[in-house]
């Protein structure tokens, strides 16, 4: 693939969009580790207060009122996919709504190289290493690129004339990142 330069125009519409359908493919990872952080937080917490009530309480009412710590705080903290992507899409609203956001909307310009990806925004420039892609995924309106964070970018598909440019290019970019040593 020879390097290909892009340029469309971001409004807060395609930026939530995007956010949306970058969200989806973060929110596995993200809702490993907030599992874990849950259950670490409920076998410290539980066994610490089994520990105070052992000291003063008969072990019927110690075994109670450890089942149902550890009840509520699962069922009112474990994250499922769908809260997860709830916080993610807030988050991102949260920022949309920032004044500071507007410098991210706008004309943007991207350009594919052998071993970079350059994105250029109406106030500042980013380059990312190609080889450090740990995931392509091309969504119906998006190609997503993850990198090392989870750091998404993704790529409208509105910035392609027809459906055929957008899927070469999906295909132009996983073979670029696989050239580059990323793992698409």
């Amino acid at each position: 693939m020879t390097p290909t330069k892009l340029q469309y125009d971001v409004d807060a519409d395609l930026a939530a969009r995007g956010a949306a359908a970058t969200a989806d493919l973060v929110v596995r990872r993200a809702q490993a580790a907030a599992r874990r952080a849950v259950v670490q937080a409920v076998v410290f917490a539980g066994l610490g207060f089994a520990g105070l009530l052992a000291v003063h309480a008969p072990p019927e009412l110690v075994a109670g009122y450890g089942f149902a710590l550890v009840a509520g705080v699962l069922v009112g903290q474990w994250p499922t996919a769908g809260r997860l992507r709830r916080i993610i899409l807030k988050q991102a609203r949260t920022l949309a709504d920032d004044p500071a956001h507007a410098v991210a909307l706008g004309r943007r310009t991207v350009e594919f190289g052998r071993l970079t990806v350059t994105v250029q925004v109406p106030h500042a420039r980013h380059e990312f290493a190609l080889g450090l892609v740990a995931t392509v995924r091309a969504t119906p309106d998006f190609l997503v690129l993850i990198f090392p964070g989870p750091t998404p970018f993704a790529v409208p598909r509105i910035a392609f004339a027809d459906d055929f440019a957008y899927e070469r290019f999906c295909e132009d970019v996983t073979e670029l990142v696989r050239a580059a040593g990323g793992t698409p």
